[in-house]
């Protein structure tokens, strides 16, 4: 009886701080959303404009160069997380009078951007 109540407040809580903006609802569960953490299709290589890989803004087409300031609209100086699922090492840059590498994100492997790499992305390399 006990555990029925406290998950019964515990619904009304819930209930109470969602309709007052406290917390947002959640949103529907789809392969597609863009606020999904980590949710990169297999092969690809995913962008996020958050960290732990929530908002995705962006999943690679290719292999190759991609200078994220010519994208529309831009994506540059965003990206706060990386999920590689793709066929090659993804090199991070940054401009700053030339590129400079900040890190590369191995095969299947996830990166955090912290500090002063955290929107700091201004091109991506994948290197199939």
């Amino acid at each position: 009886m006990k555990a029925k109540r406290v998950g019964k407040v515990a619904g009304i809580v819930a209930g109470l701080l969602a309709l007052s903006g406290v917390v947002a609802p959640a949103s529907s569960a789809t392969s597609a959303s863009p606020d999904q953490n980590w949710e990169c299709p297999s092969r690809f290589s995913c962008y996020y404009d958050g960290h732990s890989g929530t908002d995705r803004m962006w999943i690679a087409p290719s292999c190759g160069w991609f200078d994220l300031r010519n994208m529309n609209p831009p994506l540059n100086d965003r990206m706060s997380s990386v999920e590689n699922t793709g066929e090659g090492d993804v090199a991070l840059y940054n401009w700053d009078n030339g590129w400079v590498n900040l890190t590369t994100v191995r095969i299947g492997d996830t990166a955090e951007l912290w500090g002063g790499w955290d929107n700091a992305v201004d091109a991506v390399n994948i290197q199939c």
